[in-house]
């Protein structure tokens, strides 16, 4: 080997060495910001956690406690209330079916129908008071049910059709009686047939 080819072998190593050296001294900084920001990261946790942690000594379960039981204490009395409100009100219904049944009948002028028995007799009576409860109790009135519920048996299923009112829109369609009670309601207002 000659002293050129040396020197320029040796340049080359010292280049290689030059370029290798820079290479690994940026990943090493590449590497020691990577871990600072971990780091930080891995701070910034701790002290959210600190800060949930004394978030959740300060809002002890006593404090809870207490408001869960003057919240119920609260909810006791409002249902002793209503409890004795629906009293009242089957009180004074009772009070006026019997008055309805001892007033003597009219002689004169339109026929006045008579409160049915606190319990139907036939399937279909009980059919219509199932209609009737539930239809009233959606919020509908001025029932009228199409079709006879006279050879209405309580053990299968039947589609009624009705018509009534809701907020004076009338209302048609119908409701599903299975095993003699409401199942499905299927009503349509006058509002929602046109687009």
């Amino acid at each position: 080997m000659t002293t050129l080819q040396f020197s320029l072998f040796f340049a080359a190593m010292l280049v290689a060495y030059v370029l290798l050296h820079l290479r690994l001294t940026r990943l090493e900084a590449q590497r020691r910001d990577a871990q600072r920001e971990r780091l930080a990261a891995v701070g910034r946790l701790e002290q959210r956690l600190q800060s949930i942690h004394e978030v959740v000594e300060r809002s002890s379960s006593a404090g809870l406690e207490k408001l869960l039981g003057q919240v119920a204490g609260e909810l006791h009395e409002d249902l002793a209330e209503l409890r004795q409100g629906a009293r009242a009100v089957e009180q004074a219904l009772a009070a006026q079916a019997a008055s309805a049944r001892s007033a003597p009948p009219a002689e004169s002028g339109p026929a006045v129908r008579m409160p049915r028995s606190a319990e139907p007799s036939t399937a279909g009576e009980r059919v219509q008071a199932a209609i009737e409860a539930r239809l009233l109790a959606l919020g509908y009135g001025d029932l009228r049910i199409l079709g006879d519920l006279s050879e209405v048996r309580l053990d299968e299923s039947y589609e009624v059709r009705v018509e009534c009112t809701r907020q004076h829109m009338p209302c048609k369609g119908t409701v599903t009686i299975r095993n003699g009670g409401v199942a499905d309601v299927a009503l349509q207002t006058a509002a929602q047939s046109f687009p």
